[in-house]
């Protein structure tokens, strides 16, 4: 298992231990709430985690860090928050959504530049998406977009 899923799979098994989760204990599910980026990484380790917790079933919530807040802020049922944008972790904790000492850092995201197998585009960097050659960008949804990036979607 390598080091991203290792640390996935302590997270959850730390909010099984938290939550009171012991083998004895009657089945129970996970709520997990975890931004779509994550959604292969979490469901690459869940049928391990399964397997050496047999009480504990996974219920996955997987959406924008945006929406996922929202709903928690709505008092949907979350055991693990799990979302790989700084900026929505602190909004949660300033909501109170979460509890601090509990909150580990396991990813996060990179901003990534590609072109299409069938491009003549030679892009190394960014500054490079205002060349004349370049004709259309297609970004994510500017609501979720890198809180941590100096631009905005509006100034490439």
């Amino acid at each position: 298992m390598n080091m991203p899923k290792l640390k996935l799979f302590f997270l959850v098994a730390l909010a099984i231990s938290v939550l009171g989760g012991t083998p004895a204990a009657a089945a129970r599910e996970l709520y997990v709430f975890a931004g779509a980026g994550l959604m292969n990484a979490l469901q690459a380790v869940a049928a391990s985690f399964e397997a050496s917790h047999p009480d504990t079933k996974i219920v996955y919530n997987f959406a924008s860090s945006g929406v996922l807040l929202q709903q928690m802020a709505t008092g949907a049922a979350v055991d693990v928050f799990a979302v790989a944008d700084q900026k929505t972790m602190n909004q949660a904790q300033e909501k109170e959504l979460i509890i601090p000492a509990t909150w580990t850092n396991f990813a996060g995201n990179r901003l990534m530049l590609i072109v299409s197998r069938d491009s003549n585009l030679a892009l190394d960097s960014l500054s490079g998406l205002a060349g004349p050659d370049v004709k259309h960008i297609a970004i994510g949804n500017p609501a979720t977009w890198c809180s941590s990036c100096p631009w905005t979607p509006s100034s490439p």
